[in-house]
């Protein structure tokens, strides 16, 4: 079934809000206090947040199964790669910045 593009890029904006958000509370609870390694922690948390979506995405809609076919999961799979790049992004500002101040 093809999706319109509004849905589509609704999706994807949904995503990268609903994952960034997400994965933040993910990585500051679970995953941050099991991984030093920042990076890794970063996708593991948006690895979990995509598994978290997918979960929901069984849960019926107005009193009516959805296929897991019909759903936008590129959306969904673009919007978190989104998030995932500006979770780094701002990662690595924070690592500059840091790196920057003379001790």
């Amino acid at each position: 079934m093809a999706f319109q593009l509004g849905v589509f890029i609704g999706a994807i904006i949904g995503a990268v809000i609903f994952g960034w958000a997400l994965s933040a509370i993910f990585d500051r609870l679970i995953v941050g206090k099991l991984i030093r390694d920042r990076y890794v922690a970063i996708y593991i948390s948006l690895l979990v947040a995509f598994g978290f979506i997918a979960l929901l995405g069984l849960i019926p809609v107005n009193q009516r199964a959805q296929a897991m076919a019909e759903r936008p999961w590129i959306a969904y799979a673009l919007g978190f790669a989104v998030a995932g790049f500006i979770r780094i992004k701002r990662h690595n500002r924070r690592l500059r910045k840091i790196e920057s101040i003379p001790s």
